[in-house]
C-alpha cells in the first residue's frame, strides 16, 4: 500500500478526524491511554506496591488498602438519579473526575509528608481511597453512556482491539522505563521521594484523561419518561434476564480474579520476581496483541463474543493454576516469564471478548441505571473477593498448606482458587447458551 493511501489503513476508519463520530473515538483513544498511564504509576500495579512497600505497609495493609475502594460502589447507585436529571452532563462528570484524581493523587502524596504514626497513614490512605472513588461512583458510569454512541456495534470490535494495543504499549513503555527506576531505588534513601515524582506525573496525564474524556460531542440520553427512582438501578435490571444471566458471569469472574489482591507484593517481597522483570511481561501483551488481534478478530466474528470467551477461560484457567506453583519450581522468573507469555496469546480473545460483555444484551433505554447496576455488582463482588482474599492471608499468615505433593502459602493457594472460578465461568457459558444468546446479532 502507498503512503500515500494510509488513510484507508483500518485503524484510520475507527480513528479520524472527518466525522463527530471517530473524532469521538479518537478523544475516548486518548482518555484510555492517560487513564491507564495515571492508573499505573498512582493506583495499582507494580510501581504504586513498590510505594505502599516504601512507606512500610504489610501484605496485610495492602490488602486492606486495595478492597476500599470498591466498598465505595455503593454510591453508584445514587447515579442514575444523579445523573437523569440532566439533558446535558459534561460539566457534572468533569467536575467529579476532577475531585477523584485530585483527592486520591494529591491528597495522598501530601499525606505521606505529614503523617508519621504508621496507624495513621494507614488510616489516612483508607479515608482519602475512600473520598475519591466515592466521587468517582458518583459519574463514571455517565461517562460510558456518553461515549457508547462512539462504538455502535459494527465498529466496537475494531475499537476495542486497536484501544488495547495502543493503551497497552503506551503503559508498557511507562512501566519499563519506571520499574527499572523503582529497581534500581528500592531501599534506597531517595527511594520515596522519586516515587512521589512519579505520581505527580502520573497526575498530569490524570489531567489529559479530564480533557479527553470532555471533547466529544454529547446526544441526548433516551429515556422511558417515568419518574428518576433509585430503586430503578435494581429493578430495571432484573426485569432483562439476558443482561442479569450476563452479570452472573462477570460477578463470578470477578470475585474470582479479585480473591488474589495481594500476589503482586507476593511475587515481589517473596517470590523475589523483580519490577523490571513484572512490569517487561505486562509491556509483552501489547506486542502480543499487536500480533494476535487480528486473528482473535476473527474467532470472535465467527464464533461470537460469549464462546471465544468461554475457550479461553479454559485455556486461562489452565494457566492461573499452574502459576500458582511459581515457588517449587527451580527458576520461578523463567517460569513466570513463560506462563505469563501464554497467558498473553490467549488472553488477547479473552479480553477482547470480555470487554464487550456489560453491553452485550443491555437495553437501549435507561443505560445509566443499568450500568450504574454493572459498576455496584463488579464492584461488590470485587470487594467481597479481596475482602475474602485478604482475611485468608491473615489468617493463614506463614503457614503452609500441603496440595498436589507441595506447600503452598496463602497468596498462592488463592491464586489456584482463582482458577476454579475461571473454569466455572466457562462452563456456565457451555451450558446457558439459549439464555445468553443477544436478541440481535451484536457479534
Amino acid at each position: 500500500m502507498k503512503l500515500k493511501n494510509w488513510r484507508y489503513l483500518d485503524i484510520f476508519t475507527v480513528f479520524n478526524f472527518q466525522d463527530s463520530q471517530a473524532r469521538g473515538r479518537c478523544a475516548m483513544l486518548v482518555s484510555a491511554v492517560m487513564s491507564t498511564l495515571a492508573s499505573q504509576l498512582c493506583m495499582s500495579g507494580t510501581i504504586y506496591t513498590a510505594f505502599l512497600t516504601a512507606n512500610h505497609f504489610s501484605i496485610v495493609d495492602t490488602g486492606v488498602l486495595t478492597f476500599i475502594a470498591p466498598i465505595t460502589t455503593c454510591f453508584s447507585i445514587f447515579s442514575p438519579a444523579l445523573l437523569e436529571r440532566f439533558k446535558k452532563r459534561r460539566a457534572i462528570l468533569t467536575v467529579g473526575r476532577i475531585l477523584y484524581y485530585s483527592i486520591n493523587i494529591i491528597g495522598i502524596t501530601l499525606l505521606t509528608y505529614f503523617a508519621k504514626d504508621q496507624t495513621a497513614k494507614l488510616i489516612g490512605f483508607a479515608v482519602i481511597i475512600f473520598l475519591s472513588h466515592s466521587c468517582n461512583a458518583l459519574t463514571a458510569s455517565g461517562y460510558t453512556v456518553w461515549h457508547l454512541n462512539f462504538i455502535p456495534n459494527d465498529v466496537r470490535m475494531r475499537y476495542f482491539s486497536y484501544q488495547q494495543i495502543i493503551s497497552g504499549i503506551a503503559s508498557g513503555l511507562l512501566l519499563m522505563v519506571s520499574g527499572a527506576i523503582a529497581d534500581a531505588i528500592r531501599g534506597t534513601a531517595h527511594e520515596l521521594t522519586i516515587l512521589l515524582v512519579l505520581r505527580l506525573i502520573g497526575y498530569a496525564f490524570a489531567i489529559a484523561d479530564i480533557v479527553a474524556l470532555a471533547l466529544p460531542k454529547e446526544y441526548p440520553y433516551p429515556s422511558d419518561g417515568k419518574r428518576i427512582r433509585i430503586a430503578n438501578t435494581f429493578l430495571l435490571p432484573f426485569r432483562h434476564k439476558k443482561f442479569m444471566f450476563t452479570m452472573l458471569l462477570l460477578a463470578l469472574w470477578g470475585f474470582g480474579s479479585a480473591l488474589p489482591s495481594t500476589w503482586t507484593y507476593y511475587l515481589m517481597n517473596t517470590v523475589d520476581i523483580k519490577i523490571t522483570l513484572i512490569n517487561a511481561i505486562e509491556f509483552a501483551y501489547a506486542i502480543v496483541l499487536l500480533l494476535v488481534a487480528p486473528f482473535a478478530r476473527r474467532i470472535l466474528s465467527r464464533f461470537s463474543w460469549f464462546n471465544t470467551f468461554a475457550a479461553a477461560a479454559v485455556c486461562h484457567g489452565i494457566l492461573t493454576f499452574s502459576l500458582a506453583f511459581i515457588r517449587s519450581v527451580p527458576n520461578p522468573s523463567v517460569y513466570f516469564v513463560v506462563i505469563r507469555l501464554l497467558q498473553h496469546i490467549e488472553g488477547v480473545a479473552l479480553n477482547l471478548s470480555y470487554a464487550n460483555f456489560p453491553f452485550i444484551n443491555m437495553p437501549k433505554e435507561n443505560q445509566t441505571c443499568f450500568l450504574s447496576f454493572y459498576t455496584f455488582m463488579v464492584n461488590l463482588v470485587n470487594f467481597s473477593g479481596q475482602m475474602t482474599g485478604t482475611f485468608l492471608v491473615k489468617l493463614l499468615g506463614s503457614r503452609l498448606i500441603p496440595l498436589f505433593g507441595t506447600n503452598l502459602e496463602a497468596p498462592a493457594l488463592l491464586v489456584l482458587i482463582q482458577a476454579l472460578f475461571q473454569f466455572a465461568v466457562a462452563a456456565l457459558i457451555f451450558s446457558l447458551q439459549k439464555q445468553l444468546k443477544p436478541d440481535g446479532d451484536t457479534a
